[in-house]
């Protein structure tokens, strides 16, 4: 056919054989150059979707790595816990865990524990005394002779799967006692290699890992090998699920299902199914490995431990560079037909052309421009350093607004200007991370203003522009810095107040003793001097042998636990007994330590009230005497207050006047019952001691009763408290009812007067005796003179005279009587028997004419 015969579509515009000939060129041409595009752009956006991917990728090892040192810095803090003191207690590493809040801050641990060291020769003494702290089953396992053994004594959280470790020789497996050895020999945190934690079930078995971070005994060097090897104690160390561990880490970080990333972990650089720590989609099935794209194996460094991280990303049928390819070959095709149908109208076609170029031109550099804008927003402090010269390439908005230097002062310094390192020293570190030998520091970074702030930093070597640059993610740790520094002063602080506590529970005065299931686990000296036991004697002992009998116990744990677990104060007063068998009275105060679990104890103070006992039940008999010696005297106490004038009072007062105690409020309640002629005597009383110009408040007046008389009160009373000035407060005293006494008074006053008006009487009469008495004496004279007459006369008589007195006492016998008898008047006088043997007496004369009416003594006579 020739091409005069040839015939155009009828979609072809008709023109010229030579236009139809240029337009079928330039389409032709269109569809090379939208190939070329096609090719260009598939390219471009992989290299971009490699490069995110990477970034992607090292953002998650960096994660990784965050989270492993920050778990390694709560084992260090925790070494620094137990080798602070020698005497750790299971509820000091609880509280401890607890206020490190861990499941809050370190999401995925399964917990911190401790591992104690124990030579073989003590291992029975060790067991035994795990056993009387509450665990009776407990046991260190697996069994056999070994001479060394290790036991994780301690675990928080102390329940679940943990419980399956309590017990535990961690150092009889080997790829564990491999990390163990390491920790100690190094004086660091290591990370061992992949076990089955002893915590795993038969269902939802995880591989496991474990990091450990040595515990050296106090006081001993540590400086080389052979010194940590002697002065190891034991490790504090945390056990991994790694599924549960990453799951913390990373969230759920791949749950996009476009571009979607697979995450495995392999313990060191052997990637197999045999080494394999964790797969992120190990349950799932969207990985084919026909469909992979992309694949990145990052190798991480912890502490001489390897991980190799492989990250896969799969191609999905509607994948975001597939897409954008399409967009760029059918519009290439477009274009082409375009061109072809508007090859006759050049300016248009030429037009349009431009526009779709321009269109292109702009998507490139938006792709090359993306990773750039990702880097400038990044709320992380990043830069790009130049690995030889230390040169900073670029800085982000973060890493200008953390170091007070704008991007472009940042791009005209190096390194050397923001690090506190040595020019040599920060050279080391770039060569260390060309070469791939660390990729984290902490470093102490100068900022504009001259502060100093602690950061670590995350750095790694990439392809930026067609040369190696040191791509470096930096995190401004000073506020955790000075947070650990504080932690420490604060543990120091705590040291310090748990001595303190010590001593001044020591030296209470009371007894003071912690108990476990009624078991002594702790008393104070003043405990031990109360029951007469040394603290030796009492420590583990149950607190039966404080109690009279079995009933008695019984009796008390009955009574108190039920109140214990509600949290509440128990208090009771016991009857116990001594070690040499004296009984004493104690008062008990008890609370638990955590009344949902009574198992962690309880405290309890003891004071022996025995001798407070006697003292109150001696002043309570002193109160009866008294009350009683008072209701027998009338007599009832009371107290003024003198600002308010308010009175205070025994019932009795009242009652004495027949009142209710409810009628008395205030001082005139008393004085309006005073009699009139008694109430000013009674006020001036009160008025001259609180003048203070008497000792005492003393009055007696009269006081109406309920029933209308008046009755007679003594009121006597003192100042009892004064204010700073002197001034008086208040004033107490008695009151007594002396009615009585005053009707007796009256009584005798009358008796008085009567007798007065009879001594007048006896005075007259003592006049009329006196008369009398004078007469008698003239009497007694002529009496006696008439005596003597009548004696001169008997003394000189022929005849025997005797004279006897009324009681027939002979009182005179004349001389003549030893004439006629024979017996002188001597004789006669002392004996009156005489005078009957002598009846015949030739003559007997008695003389009783004056001796007839009344008795006569010889003195009288």
């Amino acid at each position: 056919m020739s091409m005069h015969n040839f015939k155009y579509p009828d979609f072809l515009p008709k023109t010229t054989s030579r236009n139809a000939w240029k337009s079928l060129a330039v389409i032709l041409l269109g569809l090379i150059l939208t190939i070329s595009a096609v090719h260009y752009t598939k390219r471009n956006v992989e290299d971009q979707d490699n490069h995110e991917f990477a970034l992607v990728c090292n953002e998650l090892t960096n994660k990784i790595l965050t989270r492993l040192n920050s778990h390694a810095q709560l084992l260090r803090t925790s070494s620094a816990f137990f080798a602070a003191s020698d005497t750790i207690t299971r509820k000091d590493w609880k509280e401890f865990i607890e206020h490190a809040q861990i499941k809050e801050n370190l999401p995925g641990i399964q917990g911190v524990g401790f591992s104690l060291i124990i030579p073989k020769n003590q291992l029975k003494e060790h067991v035994e005394n795990i056993r009387n702290e509450g665990f009776p089953n407990y046991t260190v396992k697996p069994a056999g002779e070994r001479d060394i053994y290790t036991s994780i004594v301690f675990l928080e959280p102390f329940s679940g799967r943990n419980l399956r470790a309590f017990g535990y020789d961690m150092y009889s497996e080997p790829i564990r006692k491999k990390a163990m050895e390491q920790a100690r020999d190094s004086d660091c945190v290591s990370l061992s290699g992949k076990v089955v934690l002893v915590q795993e079930t038969n269902t939802d078995v995880q591989a496991g890992t474990l990091m450990y971070s040595p515990v050296y005994k106090k006081g001993m060097p540590v400086n080389t090998v052979e010194q940590r090897r002697a002065a190891i104690k034991g490790w504090v160390y945390s056990p991994y699920r790694m599924n549960d561990l990453m799951k913390g880490i990373l969230g759920r970080w791949d749950l996009k299902t476009n571009a979607r990333i697979l995450l495995q972990v392999y313990d060191n650089d052997n990637i197999s199914k045999s080494s394999i720590l964790f797969d992120s989609q190990i349950n799932e099935t969207i990985i084919n490995n026909e469909l992979q794209s992309r694949a990145l194996n990052i190798p991480i460094d912890f502490n001489g431990k390897k991980w190799t991280l492989q990250f896969i990303q799969t191609r999905e049928p509607f994948f975001y560079s597939k897409s954008k390819v399409i967009i760029v070959l059918i519009s290439g095709i477009l274009i082409s037909l375009l061109l072809y149908f508007l090859s006759l109208a050049y300016l248009n076609t030429s037009y349009n052309a431009q526009q779709i170029a321009t269109k292109l031109t702009r998507e490139l550099k938006e792709s090359e421009s993306r990773f750039k804008n990702m880097f400038k927003m990044h709320n992380a402090i990043m830069l790009l350093i130049e690995p030889e010269s230390g040169q900073i390439v670029d800085a982000n908005n973060s890493a200008s607004e953390f170091y007070g230097y704008s991007i472009s002062e940042l791009s005209s310094m190096s390194f050397n200007d923001i690090n506190t390192l040595k020019p040599e020293e920060t050279a080391a570190v770039r060569r260390q991370i060309a070469e791939k030998k660390q990729n984290y520091f902490i470093f102490k970074h100068k900022l504009a203003n001259h502060e100093i702030h602690t950061v670590d930093v995350y750095s790694s070597l990439i392809a930026f522009e067609n040369r190696k640059i040191i791509f470096a993610i930096m995190h401004d740790i000073s506020d955790r810095t000075k947070a650990e520094e504080a932690l420490k002063e604060a543990q120091n602080c705590l040291n310090k107040i748990l001595q303190e506590q010590s001593i001044i529970l020591e030296t209470a005065t009371f007894g003071i003793s912690m108990i476990v299931e009624r078991k002594q686990i702790w008393v104070n000296q003043a405990m031990s001097l109360m029951f007469g036991y040394t603290k030796e004697e009492m420590i583990d002992k149950t607190t039966r042998i404080l109690y009279t009998s079995d009933e008695a116990y019984e009796k008390f744990g009955e009574e108190a636990y039920p109140e214990l677990s509600k949290g509440l104060i128990y208090e009771t007063v016991q009857e116990l007994i001594t070690k040499n068998g004296s009984h004493k009275l104690i008062r008990y105060l008890g609370k638990a330590v955590n009344p949902d679990d009574l198992s962690k104890g309880c405290i309890w103070c003891i004071e022996d009230i025995t001798e407070r006992k006697r003292t109150e039940e001696a002043l309570r008999e002193n109160d009866l005497r008294l009350n009683l010696a008072m209701k027998v005297a009338n007599m009832a106490w009371w107290e003024m207050d003198i600002n308010s004038g308010s009175v205070t009072f025994e019932n009795r007062k009242a009652e004495m006047l027949g009142y209710q105690p409810d009628n008395f409020k205030h001082y005139n309640d008393f004085t309006a019952l005073l009699h009139p002629e008694d109430y000013d005597k009674a006020m001036n009383a009160m008025k001259i001691h609180l003048d203070g110009l008497a000792d005492k408040y003393e009055v007696e007046y009269r006081i109406r009763t309920k029933t209308g008389i008046y009755k007679w009160f003594y009121d006597i009373g003192t100042i009892g408290k004064r204010d700073s000035n002197g001034k008086p407060l208040n004033i107490t005293g008695i009151v007594i009812d002396i009615t009585e006494r005053k009707q007796a008074e009256l009584i005798l006053l009358e008796q008085n007067e009567e007798i007065e008006t009879q001594n007048e009487e006896y005075v007259q009469i003592n006049e009329d005796l006196r008369q009398t008495n004078e007469e008698l004496l003239i009497i007694k004279n002529e009496l006696e003179k008439s005596y003597e007459k009548f004696r001169t006369v008997a003394d000189y008589t022929y005849d025997w005279e005797y004279w006897k007195g009324q009681n027939n006492q002979i009182i005179y016998m004349s001389p003549s009587c030893e004439r006629i008898s024979g017996y002188k008047p001597e004789e006669f006088l002392s004996d009156n028997t005489l005078l009957k043997k002598n009846n015949s007496s030739r003559r007997c004369k008695v003389l009783c004419r004056s001796f007839k009416q009344r008795t006569i003594t010889k003195s009288q006579l």
